[in-house]
């Protein structure tokens, strides 16, 4: 056991408390523990303790012994305060407490420095807990209640002091109104702790941070609390009245904070904090937003790292927003900003410099290893994930960024790296505006995609540095540039990696595109040279080179370097203004077509204003194409050649002008089969004056008045179908096979029934309707007109009537029209209406509160509380079931609507857990069918 005996010139005193102690614990010579509250002040304390005048420690037992203390100071005293029956320095009556708690505070004070304990207990606040300097205020927990009145103002004031701690309180707010503050923090207070202390039900602010005595307030330091808003004002608030003041050295750490909901059509913050120098938040669970703004200094050094955020109240989002907005003339940079390791669900991280007045940009910017989760939770619209405004020298690394519309934003920003990111599900992952949202010096590295376009407009006259990154299916890269040369060594020592799906149009298509509205009239021109670029297409890829319309181009665009292989297309589009040309170079032959699907050569205006004629002009012979060198091509016509021949698909749409040179001949894919070569066999239908002579005839020719050959391609042999048929007279157009037998009818109308008919040709034999392409994935589809059905109707009545197979030919469904059956699983014939061959699922809810079931319910189960479970009507509804399971606790009555019963009763009642009942309507009531 240990003993205390002081100097003769002063006393102490202490207490024991209950089972938990708050200042420390000593253990009795038996090993338990016990705890002491503290030392209580003597009834007259003299100074503190000399050199010459020390305590003394007697130890009993197996520690006996004693030795001198070291100096003590006698003021570092304990105050008790406890409401009124509990034996403590000061009582409270339940009514103005807080002048009790204030005489004890002031009481420690005075005697240099102490604790003042709140007893557990009920406290009520009709007005302000002032605290001073060098005293710590602590409580019992949740056990200790304050609880202010209306009009309050402001629970805990600490304003201008140093060296104070408030813990372990509990404060209902409930009484309080929109513009009080629970706890406040003003005035150059410094060296300020508040923790663990539970501050709920308030509509105002539950701490505030503020300062106008243009002194600074520091060493703030906020921890394992729990504050709720009721959400008319910011959870935490504050930041300088003026723009001389400050707050630094701030630590908001291990907190939960809510903003909570209270209807309002505006959206108060979780933390709102004008953070200047040297703040922390981390490791705070944060329902809502955290708002960091610059108003009166610019921030420097500023953490938000390894935070939750979730919407709060009503689901207004939770974001983290750090800006400069309202600091209209401010000349010097925000600096040195860091948020990292934070998950943001269903909002995003915005951070933006200075943009009212002249323009301040915020530098040294770190934004990594967050996952900003866009899900558009609560129905609040968040269009981009990481949205960034005025500033410079940024790095964007290693975050995951789902389901924003734009994945990282881009608005006048000066030197950006993103450096190994995953954006998904987005409809563009980073996008810039251009004009005064130009943007530049972006390097962009092993960042991964999932198929939508990056923009990066009006990037500037900057280098834009691409590595390594990889867009996915459909997805594109395009780059427009302000002012730049982009090209050779500016895009930089990696390369573009464009992996493109399979689709049709451009759904299947990557491309890399690169704009230009650069002035070149002088003749300088944009360079973009392809040794850096690859692009691979399980399709068809595209390198896109344009200019937009009015630019007045003396020399265009050159494209440099090796053409890509199997890219596709190369395009060149600009204005159509006289002397407006494009070119297109290359070493090696324009285009390798060894794909159906990649063989174009486009060139396009983008607003034609002049009346030229777009020219492929070949300046040398091409050189034809070896077929020994193809030992796959099997799908084109090549001439084994060395001549100067020119082979490439041509698609030509409007009404263009062809012109062949005379010794150009045409061959067309006879797999393609419209336009047969059968054309040219048959003379042209002509005039008298056609025919001015006859010679070298060794037979006599009779020769008939205007001919009788063919002028059209009808004429010839082929079939050639109008883009819109019509057939005015009862009549059929047919196409037949070998054999003579119909394979394709189209009956006439008018009294028709069957507007198209496919036959067999041949017995035994049934037509197919077979959906075919350049692709082995093709998707039929069969559509029907407004509001008209799709009948699927057997010839005769065949047992058999509707069959679904597997592609193995395994048959999956069978339909029974005779019996009017149906089984799935199997392939022989139903022997009941609906069968199945394997297991099957019906709909399974869980619900806690009441409840009325519906048309999708089957099975509802109960998991807790007692509630009602509400039957819908069951006329115009004979045979559906319900089973409803009581797996909690409570009691679920089971009750109808229209005064319907449930096997002759209004309820039915599961009075204990596991119960359950099964009813079936019978059109008029509902029948009980299964129970337990």
């Amino acid at each position: 056991m240990a003993q205390v005996k002081a100097a003769p010139i002063f006393k102490v005193q202490a207490r024991v408390q209950g089972p938990r102690g708050e200042d420390g614990q000593v253990q009795s010579v038996n090993g338990r523990t016990g705890v002491v509250t503290g030392l209580a002040e003597a009834s007259a304390l003299p100074g503190d303790a000399t050199s010459s005048v020390k305590g003394l420690v007697r130890l009993a037992g197996d520690l006996a012994g004693s030795a001198s203390s070291p100096i003590v100071r006698t003021r570092t005293v304990s105050k008790i305060v406890a409401p009124t029956g509990i034996a403590a320095d000061y009582s409270t009556s339940g009514t103005n407490d807080h002048t009790v708690i204030n005489t004890a505070i002031s009481a420690v004070s005075a005697a240099g420095g102490g604790r003042v304990v709140l007893r557990a207990g009920n406290y009520s606040m009709n007005g302000a807990i002032s605290m001073r300097s060098n005293v710590w205020l602590s409580g019992e927990g949740v056990a200790t209640v304050l609880t202010p009145t209306p009009g309050g103002g402001r629970t805990i004031n600490i304003s201008n002091i140093s060296n104070a701690r408030v813990s372990n309180l509990f404060i209902n707010g409930v009484n309080s109104i929109d513009s009080d503050k629970i706890i406040n923090i003003a005035n150059g207070s410094g060296i300020v702790e508040v923790d663990h202390c539970q501050v709920l039900n308030t509509p105002g602010t539950c701490l505030s941070i503020k300062n106008n005595n243009l002194a600074d307030s520091n060493k703030i330091w906020i921890h394992h609390n729990r504050l709720v808003g009721g959400g008319n004002g910011d959870v935490i608030f504050g930041g300088p009245d003026d723009s001389i003041s400050t707050i630094s050295q701030v630590i908001i750490e291990n907190n939960f904070i809510r903003q909570g909901d209270l209807g309002l059509t505006y959206s108060p913050s979780a933390i709102n904090l004008v953070a200047q120098k040297r703040f922390v938040i981390a490791n705070n669970v944060v329902d809502g937003f955290i708002t960091l703004g610059g108003e009166k200094i610019p921030h420097y050094h500023v953490t938000v790292s390894n935070n939750v955020l979730s919407p709060g109240g009503s689901g207004r989002g939770a974001s983290i927003v750090v800006f400069t907005d309202s600091n209209v003339g401010q000349t010097e940079e925000s600096r040195f900003l860091t948020i990292t390791h934070n998950h943001v669900i269903g909002g995003n991280i915005y951070v933006q410099g200075q943009d009212e007045g002249a323009v301040s940009y915020t530098r040294n910017v770190i934004i990594a290893n967050n996952q900003v989760d866009g899900t558009k939770e609560g129905g609040v619209d968040l269009t981009r994930g990481i949205n960034l405004q005025h500033l410079r020298d940024v790095i964007v690394s290693q975050n995951i960024i789902d389901g924003s519309d734009t994945g990282v934003y881009l608005y006048d920003v000066h030197g950006i790296s993103f450096l190994g990111n995953r954006i998904l599900n987005t409809t563009t992952p980073i996008s810039t505006p251009g004009g005064a949202g130009l943007s530049d010096e972006i390097s962009y590295h092993a960042n991964v995609g999932l198929g939508q376009d990056i923009q990066l407009s009006d990037v500037g006259d900057h280098a834009i540095g691409i590595g390594q990154s990889k867009i996915g299916a459909g997805g594109s890269l395009i780059i427009k540039a302000a002012d730049s040369v982009i090209g050779g060594t500016n895009l930089g020592g990696g390369h573009v990696d464009i992996k493109s799906g399979i689709g049709t149009g451009n759904s299947g298509l990557g491309y890399v595109g690169f704009w230009t509205s650069r002035d070149t009239s002088s003749g300088t021109t944009t360079q973009i040279q392809e040794e850096r670029m690859r692009l691979t297409s399980s399709q068809r890829g595209r390198l896109i080179v344009g200019a937009p319309a009015g630019v007045q181009t003396a020399d265009g665009l050159t494209y440099a370097g090796d053409t890509p292989r199997n890219t596709g297309v190369a395009r060149s589009g600009g204005s159509g203004l006289p002397g407006f040309n494009h070119k297109i170079y290359s070493g090696q032959p324009a285009l390798d077509a060894v794909d159906k699907d990649a063989g174009e050569l486009l060139l396009v205006a983008s607003e034609s204003r002049g009346s030229g004629t777009a020219v492929i002009r070949l300046q040398t012979p091409t050189p034809g194409i070896s077929g020994n060198s193809l030992n796959s091509v099997t799908d084109r016509v090549v001439v084994d050649s060395t001549a100067a021949n020119f082979s490439v698909p041509v698609l030509l749409s409007g009404a263009p002008t062809v012109n062949l040179h005379a010794a150009t001949k045409l061959y067309v894919d006879s797999a393609d089969a419209i336009l047969q070569t059968q054309v040219g066999s048959k003379a042209a239908k002509g005039a008298n004056s056609d025919i001015t002579g006859l010679s070298g005839l060794t037979t006599p020719l009779s020769v008939s008045q205007g001919g009788s050959g063919g002028s059209t391609s009808t004429g010839s042999g082929a079939l050639v179908l109008a883009s819109s048929p019509t057939i005015t007279t009862p009549a059929i157009a047919q196409i037949n096979d070998t054999t003579g037998a119909i394979a394709l009818s189209l009956p006439a109308a008018g009294l028709a029934v069957n507007y198209l008919q496919m036959a067999n040709g041949a017995a035994g034999i049934s037509p197919s309707l077979i959906f075919t392409g350049s692709d082995t994935n093709v998707q039929g589809t069969i559509k029907t007109k407004g509001t008209g059905a799709l009948v699927f109707r057997p010839g005769g009545d065949s047992t058999i009537s509707f069959q679904l197979k597997q592609a193995s030919n395994t048959t999956y469904v069978v339909a029974d029209s005779v019996n009017q059956r149906l089984v799935v699983g199997q392939a022989g014939a139903p022997h009941s209406t609906l069968q199945s061959a394997g297991s099957f699922a019906i709909a399974y809810i869980v619900k806690t509160a009441a409840y009325t079931l519906g048309a999708s319910d089957a099975v509802v189960d109960f998991t807790s509380g007692t509630v009602n479970a509400t039957l819908p009507t069951s006329a115009g509804i004979a045979g559906r079931e319900y089973l409803i399971k009581n797996s909690g606790t409570g009691v679920i009555t089971v009750v109808t609507t229209s005064s319907q019963t449930i096997d002759g009763a209004s309820t039915y009642s599961l009075s204990t857990q596991y119960k359950y009942v099964r009813v079936q309507s019978n059109g008029a009531n509902w029948i009980v069918i299964g129970n337990n």
